[in-house]
């Protein structure tokens, strides 16, 4: 998606790569990436409210990016990859992070002004800039077993950036 003065303000990247070389695992990926400036959002967390993605926009996304990299990719190299004997334990890696550093004394947006993960209970005094989780899993689940594992996966990150449960 063309941002303000024509830079990528949304973009998703698939990403397909095969063993080779030293390299014996296959690789799949799917990346999404804001450029806040280019969507017209200052260094303002109260600004960045206005694009704030929740928690069950986040889900979605990685349950859709769960689906793509383990259904649609692999299709670049086989008809069934479900079929495919893996060579070690499939894991899916949910990552979130804050690439763009302080720029001349203007503060840089953290995760949590451009994140409302508030679903997760009371949010962290000093957040980190980034935070990612693992899961070993096979494959073959369902849309609907594949959302609730995200759904886990993200309360699990959630709580090693910080958040705390209080009930």
């Amino acid at each position: 998606m063309p941002g303000l003065d024509g830079r990528t303000a949304l973009g998703i990247w698939a990403r397909f790569q095969l063993p080779g070389g030293l390299e014996s695992a296959v690789i799949s990926m799917v990346d999404m990436r804001v450029d806040f400036g280019a969507v017209g959002v200052d260094h303002s967390p109260i600004d960045a409210a206005r694009i704030r993605l929740n928690a069950d926009q986040l889900q979605r996304f990685f349950t859709a990016a769960w689906l793509t990299v383990t259904r649609l990719l692999p299709l670049a190299a086989t008809d069934d990859p479900l079929a495919q004997r893996p060579a070690g334990p499939t894991t899916i890696e949910l990552h979130l992070d804050n690439e763009r550093a302080m720029e001349n004394g203007d503060r840089a947006l953290e995760l949590l002004d451009v994140l409302d993960l508030s679903r997760f209970c009371e949010p962290p005094s000093s957040p980190r800039q980034s935070i990612s989780t693992a899961v070993a899993a096979g494959l073959a689940f369902d849309d609907d077993h594949v959302h609730q594992l995200v759904g886990e996966a993200l309360a699990h990150l959630a709580s090693g950036f910080g958040f705390l449960d209080l009930g």
